[in-house]
């Protein structure tokens, strides 16, 4: 199933927001984005 935005922000002391950005980017862009 995987990790949620929330838990992968805790696990990194970082925004989820910044999470899901990147998710979003990566899904859009590949691991160029």
């Amino acid at each position: 199933t995987g990790w949620t935005a929330e838990e992968v922000a805790e696990l990194l002391q970082i925004d989820p927001n910044t999470v899901r950005n990147h998710f979003k980017r990566y899904r859009t862009e590949g691991l160029a984005g």
